[in-house]
């Protein structure tokens, strides 16, 4: 006897290459987030910066909070930071530049 094969699903989704599966400007068509951030490394940076699709917790102003904070860091925290590890201290003036920029919980 032969087995009995199993039901065919009523709807199949069109078959696609996998590199059309793959297109960032198709998948951005449909919706998914294909933008990303950093460096790309695997494991290293925070999955939002690697395009995983989110339930929507970080949007624009995600983003835009983001982009504060690092040009903070890159221009005022970065240059001056093996001199405050070495003084053991940061200078209250930092706080009080993170703090008139409303980045502090209670400015």
């Amino acid at each position: 006897r032969r087995p009995r094969a199993l039901p065919r699903p009523a709807f199949s989704p069109p078959r696609q290459s996998p590199a059309m599966a793959f297109d960032p400007k198709m998948l951005a068509k449909m919706g998914i987030n294909v933008e990303t951030f950093g460096d790309m490394n695997a494991f290293g940076d925070p999955s939002w910066y690697q395009a995983f699709n989110n339930p929507g917790y970080y949007n624009t102003t995600h983003k835009e909070l983001r982009a504060k904070i690092r040009t903070f860091v890159d221009e005022e925290v970065t240059p001056n930071v093996f001199e405050w590890d070495e003084a053991g201290e940061i200078p209250q003036e930092v706080y009080k530049k993170i703090g008139a920029m409303g980045l502090l919980p209670i400015s």
